[in-house]
C-alpha cells in the first residue's frame, strides 16, 4: 500500500506497546483513529475530504500525546523537571507514533489515492503547524538529552519526527517551493523551534536501523525515502533565513520607522545567531551545505556574515541604536549573540574553510570574497587546514579573470583578518606580489576602500599590508630602442643630464 496506508496500519497495531507510556485510554483512542483512516482508504464511498479529515484527526491525536499523557498521568515521567523544563520520558514508542502520523499526512499527495483537493491538504498542514507548537518543548529537551546520552533509545525516533514533519511540508508545498519564508512560517516564526526541526532532520541518516522500542510491529518508517531531497531543500531554505523580509510581520509593514525596521532586522539576525549556537547545528549545517550546488554553498558564507553582523562589532554605534531603548537593547543582544556563534564556528573552522575553498575552485560569486574576509576575523585561522584553504581562496581570487578594485580590497582584508603577513617569511598566496604590481591610482582606490571597511579587523595585520600598498610601484618597462636612423638624417642631441638629487618628499636636499 501507499505511505498513508502503511502509517495507519502501523499505528493501528501499536496500541499494546503504547499503553505503558500514554495509558489505556489514549492508546485505544489512537488505535480507533488509525482504523478510521484505514476505513476511509478502503471505502468505495469515502470522498477525498473525508480521508483528509480522518488523517488530520489521527495526526492531531498523535502530536498531542505527550501533553495529554502529562495531564492524564499527573506525576508521569513527562512532567516538568526541577529546572522547569519539560522532558521527553515517553520512550521511542510515542516518538514513532508521532512520526508515523506525520508520514500519513505526507502520503496524502501520493498518486493513486481518492481525488483529493491539494488546497485541503495545505490547510491541514497549516493547522498542524500550530499543533506542533505544543510538541516543541518536549522535542527540544528530548533531543538535547538524547545527544547527551541520557535517552539514547529515543534519539533516532525523535529525529524521525523532525524529518517527517519537513517531508510533509516539502511534498505538499513542493520541494522547489520550500523557501525560507515557508520554513519560517511552518516553525511559527520561532527561531529555536525552526532550528530544532532542521537539526533533527539533517542528522538523520538513510541507513539508520531503528529498534521498535519494544513494539511487536516492525518500525519501517524511520527515514523517508526522499530524505536527501528534503535535506537539500531545507538546507537551502535555512541559508536564506536572514533575509530582511522575514524580520517583519505583515501587519506592521506600514507602521514602523526606518530606525525601528533596521533594529528589527538586527534583532531577527541576532536570534538566528543565538539559536545556531544554542542548538549546536553548525556541524550538521556544514555537512549538509557541502552537498549543495556551488552557488548555494557560497550562500553559506553570506548567511553566516549576515547573522554575525560584523558591522555592529565596531566601536561606532549605528544610528538606529541611539533612536530608542529598543535599539540600544538590540545592539547589545546582537553583539552577545555574535560572540556565542563565533565560539561555535571556532570549533568547526577547518570544515568551514574547506567548504568555502571548494566554492573558490569552481567560481567566485559576487560578494563571496568579502564574506570570506569577514569570516576570517570570526574564526580561528591558525589551524593548518584553515590556513591552507584560505590560501587556496586567495590564489583563486588572484587568478580570476574579472579582477577589480573591490576584489583586491576583499583579498587584502581576507589576508589581514586571517593574520597573514606579507613578505618572504610567510606564504601569502601571491597577494603581496600582486599588490606590488598595481599602479598608484589602483592602490589609492584600495586604500580608500580599506578606510571605509565596515566590520572588525586585525589592526596589526592591516598595518603590515598597508606597507605593501604604500611602497613605490615598479618602474614601467623601458621603451623599445629607436630604429636606426635613415642616411642623411641626423640624430637629435641628448638633453643634458640633471644633477643627482636625493629625494625627500619630492624636494632636493640642500647642498
Amino acid at each position: 500500500g501507499g505511505l498513508t496506508e502503511q502509517a495507519a496500519d502501523f499505528l493501528s497495531r501499536s496500541g499494546p506497546a503504547l499503553r505503558g507510556s500514554i495509558g489505556n485510554a489514549n492508546s485505544q483512542r489512537l488505535s480507533d483513529y488509525a482504523l478510521a483512516v484505514r476505513g476511509a482508504l478502503v471505502s468505495s464511498t469515502a470522498s477525498g475530504i473525508e480521508l483528509v479529515m480522518a488523517v488530520g484527526e489521527l495526526a492531531r491525536e498523535c502530536i498531542t500525546l505527550p501533553e495529554r499523557a502529562d495531564a492524564d498521568c499527573g506525576a508521569a515521567e513527562g512532567l516538568p523537571t526541577e529546572d522547569g523544563e519539560v522532558g521527553w520520558s515517553f520512550g521511542p514508542a510515542v516518538a514513532q507514533a508521532i512520526a508515523a502520523a506525520l508520514a500519513a499526512v505526507a502520503g496524502l499527495v501520493e498518486p493513486g489515492l481518492a481525488e483529493i483537493d491539494r488546497s485541503q491538504v495545505v490547510t491541514l498542514l497549516e493547522d498542524l503547524s500550530h499543533e506542533l507548537d505544543f510538541l516543541a518543548p518536549y522535542l527540544f529537551t528530548g533531543l538535547c538529552r538524547a545527544e547527551a546520552g541520557e535517552t539514547e533509545d529515543s534519539h533516532l525516533s525523535l529525529q524521525s519526527i523532525c524529518a517527517w514533519a519537513l517531508v510533509a511540508v516539502g511534498r505538499i508545498m513542493g520541494y522547489d517551493k520550500l523557501s525560507a519564508a515557508v520554513l519560517w512560517d511552518w516553525g511559527s516564526r520561532d527561531a529555536l523551534w525552526v532550528m530544532v526541526l532542521v537539526k533533527g532532520a539533517l542528522v538523520l541518516e538513510e541507513s539508520e536501523e531503528m529498534s521498535s522500542g519494544g513494539m511487536m510491529v516492525e518500525w519501517t518508517l524511520a527515514a523517508p525515502p526522499d530524505l536527501r531531497e528534503m535535506q537539500q531543500a531545507v538546507t537551502s531554505a535555512v541559508l536564506h533565513l536572514a533575509e530582511p523580509s522575514l524580520a517583519f510581520r505583515a501587519e506592521e509593514e506600514d507602521q514602523v520607522s526606518i530606525e525601528k525596521r533596521a533594529a528589527q532586522i538586527a534583532s531577527h539576525r541576532a536570534q538566528l545567531a543565538l539559536t545556531l549556537a544554542e542548538s549546536y547545528i553548525v556541524a550538521p549545517l556544514l555537512r549538509a551545505s557541502a552537498g549543495l550546488p556551488v552557488a548555494e554553498r557560497a550562500q553559506l558564507a553570506a548567511f553566516l556574515v549576515s547573522v554575525l553582523q560584523p558591522e555592529l562589532s565596531v566601536s561606532e554605534e549605528p544610528g538606529w541604536a541611539d533612536a530608542s531603548l529598543y535599539g540600544c537593547e538590540v545592539l547589545q543582544s546582537s553583539r552577545e549573540a555574535s560572540s556565542e556563534l563565533k565560539l561555535q564556528l571556532a570549533w568547526h573552522a577547518g570544515e568551514l574553510w574547506a567548504l568555502l575553498a571548494s566554492v573558490a575552485t569552481a567560481e567566485l560569486p559576487r560578494g563571496f570574497l568579502k564574506d570570506c574576509s569577514h569570516l576570517a576575523y570570526c574564526t580561528v585561522t591558525e589551524e593548518p587546514r584553515s590556513v591552507a584553504n584560505i590560501l587556496r581562496i586567495i590564489r583563486h581570487g588572484l587568478a580570476a579573470p574579472d579582477q577589480s578594485i573591490s576584489s583586491f580590497t576583499a583579498l587584502f582584508m581576507l589576508a589581514a583578518n586571517a593574520g597573514f603577513t606579507p613578505g618572504q617569511r610567510q606564504e601569502d598566496g601571491g597577494l603581496s606580489s600582486a599588490l606590488a604590481e598595481l599602479s598608484m591610482d589602483q592602490r589609492i582606490q584600495i586604500l580608500a576602500n580599506v578606510k571605509a571597511w565596515q566590520g572588525a579587523t586585525r589592526r596589526a595585520s592591516v598595518i603590515l599590508w598597508l606597507y605593501v600598498l604604500t611602497e613605490a610601484p615598479p618602474d614601467p618597462e623601458p621603451p623599445p630602442p629607436h630604429p636606426a636612423s635613415s642616411p642623411g638624417v641626423s640624430e637629435p642631441e641628448p638633453a643634458p643630464a640633471a644633477p643627482a638629487q636625493q629625494k625627500t618628499g619630492g624636494m632636493p636636499l640642500a647642498q
